[in-house]
């Protein structure tokens, strides 16, 4: 999994692929994302997942579980 000693940088949404909730040439819908500091989203960009110790399903997993514990904005005041 991710080793925090290894973290760099600003927190950045990393976005889990979801076919159902995108267009081409777009990027998934903030609800598949996770947040991600700038060193490991750029890693898992250039890498993919499995180089910062994920999967696409854990990935996505993870961010289900991230928006579901979320008590910010889910969007609705938009």
């Amino acid at each position: 999994m991710l080793n925090s000693a290894q973290c760099e940088g600003k927190i950045e949404a990393a976005h889990t692929p979801d076919p159902a909730s995108k267009g081409m040439g777009t990027k998934a819908a903030d609800r598949n994302a996770i947040p991600l500091c700038r060193a490991h989203h750029e890693l898992h960009t250039v890498k993919g997942w499995s180089a910062i110790g994920l999967t696409r399903e854990t990935a996505a997993k993870a961010a289900a579980e991230y928006w579901r514990k979320w008590s910010g904005d889910k969007g609705e005041l938009a």
